[in-house]
């Protein structure tokens, strides 16, 4: 890549703030509560406080990675790693529309392939999980491992974050995620025909560093993929594996408000319905608690972000009670949905992230909770978290995929799988 001296010097200003934020997110989270040391939670808040820095690192940062991992003292480009859980290490296609489901080829009235009228259900009502919370009624069922086998050599705090999905040109699925192996990431693909079963993932080429993508389909074809810990890449590929035209430092702590003046990680990119101009939701980190923002783009390079977080936690005993992170937007003909992941600390500290769903009828400006889309299993492989969701509407118009993030008790991150039937006024 081509520096300035200028950009050399932001970037290397950035990488120290990430690391330092990380290293005060880990201290933090390492001298509140009882001693969480073996906790799975635990790595995975720490896991993400280093991401904050690393963003994923360790289980003890869940948000408790949150906490713990302050892989910011290494993999932290710019980032600060948060509690494994809280690591909320996280799609999109082509145009807006098909970038969101990834209904690429497919005009409106595909969307209703499969679902006549009389077969269109929409989500549950005043339903509740088995923990309590409240459900967001989507009847998510889910399908089991991504990868039948881990990948060689992980330990705790490691494994498959953050995965965004997008449609492949002659059918079926792609993913991209971040792989974590000690403090530091690189970006892997895999494809599908069915969104079950996967093909052996195999490495992004052509990139300085990676992780934390978020990947949109373009209109001729090509795949341009946003990315970072700290602060944010973007670079462009035309066969989906090997990327150029890596453009570095496009948004960064010194450009958003207070709320993610210390790192940003968890990038998420829609391009606006109807129009040229894109979206971007991400995780900013204030050295205390992660939130959710979001920008504006023209061109997805120069970025103009909002002052002020748009969703964060409600402390208390919900299942958001600490952070909120790992956005992961859809755009309806009548409103937008935001699954996320809800950090709770509200029981033990650390504690495990949910995936949750919010709603906005006004263009993203305000957003309502709508409950609990993955709770955490009684057992196997997301029985201490649920997080990182990359959700498509399947290409055969049956309804809707979700790939997200599990954790279990020997506090490894797999890619998990998972489907609803749910049928939308607008589908």
């Amino acid at each position: 890549m081509n520096y300035s001296g200028k950009t050399k010097h932001m970037h290397t200003q950035h990488l120290k703030l990430s690391i330092l934020g990380a290293l005060l997110l880990s201290t933090t989270f390492a001298c509140s509560g009882s001693d969480n040391s073996e906790s799975p939670a635990a790595t995975d808040m720490t896991s993400m406080t280093q991401d904050m820095s690393d963003m994923d690192t360790t289980p003890v940062v869940d948000m408790a990675d949150m906490n713990t991992e302050t892989d910011a003292s290494v993999d932290m480009p710019t980032t600060v790693d948060m509690p494994d859980d809280l690591d909320m290490n996280v799609v999109d296609d082509m145009t807006p529309d098909q970038d969101q489901g990834a209904m690429e080829d497919m005009d409106d009235t595909s969307d209703m392939t499969d679902m006549s009228e009389s077969d269109c259900i929409g989500p549950d009502v005043d339903v509740t999980t088995r923990e309590g919370h409240l459900s967001d009624g989507w009847r998510w069922t889910k399908q089991g491992r991504v990868f039948a086998q881990d990948p060689a050599g992980a330990a705790a705090g490691e494994g498959d974050f953050a995965p965004s999905i997008i449609t492949e040109p002659g059918g079926g699925y792609r993913i991209y995620f971040a792989r974590r192996r000690g403090v530091g990431f690189t970006l892997w693909t895999a494809t599908s025909q069915d969104g079950l079963s996967w093909t052996d993932a195999v490495e992004v080429m052509g990139l300085e560093e990676g992780n934390y993508p978020a990947a949109i389909r373009q209109q001729d074809g090509s795949v341009k993929l946003w990315f970072g810990s700290g602060s944010f890449d973007v670079a462009t590929s035309q066969d989906g594996v090997t990327f150029s035209d890596q453009q570095r430092l496009i948004l960064t702590p010194s450009q958003v408000g207070t709320f993610g003046s210390v790192s940003l990680i968890y990038p998420e990119v829609r391009q606006v319905p109807g129009s040229s101009d894109y979206n971007m939701w991400f995780m900013g980190f204030d050295g205390q608690e992660f939130r959710i923002g979001t920008a504006q783009s023209a061109d997805g390079v120069d970025w103009t972000p909002q002052a002020n977080a748009i969703l964060e936690s409600r402390g208390g005993t919900g299942y958001d009670s600490s952070a909120v992170g790992q956005p992961e937007v859809w755009y309806g003909d009548d409103a937008m949905y935001m699954w996320h992941g809800g950090y709770d600390t509200s029981n033990t500290n650390p504690g495990p992230w949910r995936i949750a769903l919010a709603r906005s009828t006004d263009n993203g400006a305000t957003w309502e909770r709508q409950g609990i889309s993955l709770p955490l299993a009684e057992t196997g492989d997301d029985m201490w978290s649920t997080r990182d969701p990359a959700v498509i509407k399947k290409a055969d118009g049956s309804g809707w995929l979700m790939v997200y993030v599990g954790m279990r008790s020997d506090s490894v991150y797999r890619l998990l799988t998972a489907t609803s039937d749910v049928c939308l006024d607008s589908d």
